[in-house]
């Protein structure tokens, strides 16, 4: 056990008032070196007041520590699993953006195409009113998916999502 502190409980004093300073220093003594040294030597010439109050300390910071010990074993274990949670999530995330770049850029390609096209084949007049029509129009790119991959990615994510509860109550 590797603790830096101990809970001194008022319980402890009251236990301790029919001991002398001297021995109840002798109690607070073999306790410091129980927890930073791991030496129970001193404890061999307690008297059994002494013992007593030395043992009820020594049991109760144990499983004091125990507690501590089991509760930052389950932070610990619920923080990858959050983490692995947040990265699956950055992914499909990625994954969906990089898609709907990709049908941009493709649309993007197309509407090129097709106004140089209509470009090349209108007169002069038409090219000066098709300018200043699209310097006062706001463009919107369509960002929309499809039914059928918006619904195999909602699939995908309710999948991941599942997977990770299940990991998660096996950890707990």
């Amino acid at each position: 056990m590797d603790t830096k502190k101990v809970i001194f409980y008022q319980k402890y004093f009251d236990m301790a008032e029919e001991l002398s300073d001297e021995q109840f220093g002798r109690v607070i003594r073999a306790i410091g070196y129980l927890f930073i040294h791991g030496d129970e030597s001193l404890v061999n010439k307690f008297s059994l007041a002494e013992k007593v109050l030395y043992k009820t300390i020594k049991v109760e910071v144990e499983a004091n520590w125990e507690k501590y010990e089991k509760a930052c074993e389950r932070r610990r274990q619920a923080g990858i699993l959050s983490a692995q949670r947040r990265r699956e999530a950055e992914q499909l995330l990625a994954f969906v953006n990089n898609n709907k770049n990709k049908k941009e850029n493709k649309k993007e390609k197309e509407n090129k195409k097709e106004k140089k096209n209509r470009k090349e084949n209108m007169n002069m007049n038409e090219k000066e009113n098709m300018n200043e029509k699209e310097n006062s129009n706001n463009a919107f790119i369509d960002l929309s998916v499809s039914p059928e991959e918006a619904e195999r990615l909602w699939k995908k994510y309710r999948e991941m999502r599942a997977a990770a509860r299940e990991e998660q109550d096996e950890a707990i």
